[in-house]
């Protein structure tokens, strides 16, 4: 499974230490939320969380002006 997230800011201090921690940890918590219309946002969406489904491995980390991706890999612990 494929996750991208569009909000990704390149070069800001704060996605950058959130990029190297998915990076030196290769897992991360899948979350599920809220979705609302945020036109201030680069991404034009926030996201209220609501909850955490499970942790996964994480492959293929990928930044660009565009977004961050990466690739999911093996459930590791369900949290819900």
């Amino acid at each position: 499974m494929q996750y991208r997230d569009p909000g990704y800011i390149q070069g800001d201090p704060q996605w950058e230490e959130f990029v190297a921690a998915i990076k030196n940890g290769g897992r991360v918590i899948l979350t599920k939320g809220h979705w609302s219309d945020a036109p201030e946002n680069k991404s034009g969406e926030a996201v209220a969380r609501t909850g955490y489904i499970a942790v996964f491995e994480v492959e293929d980390v990928v930044t660009d002006t565009e977004s961050l991706r990466f690739s999911l890999g093996k459930r590791l612990i369900d949290l819900m």
